[in-house]
């Protein structure tokens, strides 16, 4: 029984997740972040389920806590793969274009493409899992997996920040650039109004 206790916990923590992204507002939700969130804790979930050998000890009680973790970070990926990748798509689009017939094809090929990936991984997973399980043991396996997730979410994380970069520079040349469209009437303005002063004078 404890086992299937044990191995029912992702599932748990997977309908919990998806219970709580439904009660975030959706303009609130940073579906990049999210999903980086969500590969960040696979990273430590795998960390876990190993667990790492010569860090942690081989016990029930890690190997829990890390399928629990992966629950998470699965409901986290799944969720926001799609809306991260259409924001990501759309975002230097006009609005307009993603109602249009090209924008409505463009998300109907980013929904196909990450459904056959998903279903991609499904059949290549076992397969490559239970291979490197056969050749490096089951603790070096998972500390392999852990690595390349860990070398993934890196990526993903310069990225992140490079891209927030990147638009806190764009929103600070809009927001000179509207001030300077609008001193722009008041200072010709206050050249007239010198003109006018030093013509009155003379």
């Amino acid at each position: 029984m404890m086992v299937g206790v044990i191995f029912s916990l992702d599932t748990i923590s997977f309908f919990m997740t998806a219970i709580c992204m439904q009660r975030i507002p959706e303009k609130n939700k940073n579906y990049f972040f999210l999903l980086l969130l969500g590969c960040a804790l696979f990273t430590t979930s795998t960390f876990f389920q190993g667990p790492c050998p010569g860090i942690m000890p081989d016990e029930v009680g890690f190997i829990g806590f890390g399928i629990f973790i992966g629950g998470i970070a699965g409901g986290l990926i799944l969720i926001n793969a799609v809306p991260s990748t259409n924001s990501a798509v759309f975002k230097n689009r006009p609005k307009e274009f993603s109602l249009s017939p090209q924008g409505q094809r463009a998300k109907n090929s980013l929904s196909a493409i990450n459904t056959g990936a998903n279903a991609f991984g499904q059949i290549t997973g076992p397969i490559l899992g239970s291979s490197m399980v056969g050749i490096l043991g089951y603790r070096s396996a998972f500390l392999v997996i852990t690595l390349i997730f860990l070398t993934y979410t890196l990526i993903m994380f310069t990225y992140f920040i490079v891209d927030r970069i990147r638009q806190k520079s764009l929103n600070d040349d809009f927001v000179q650039a509207d001030y300077a469209e609008a001193e722009g009437p008041v200072v010709q303005k206050s050249i007239n109004e010198d003109s006018s002063q030093v013509k009155s004078s003379e």
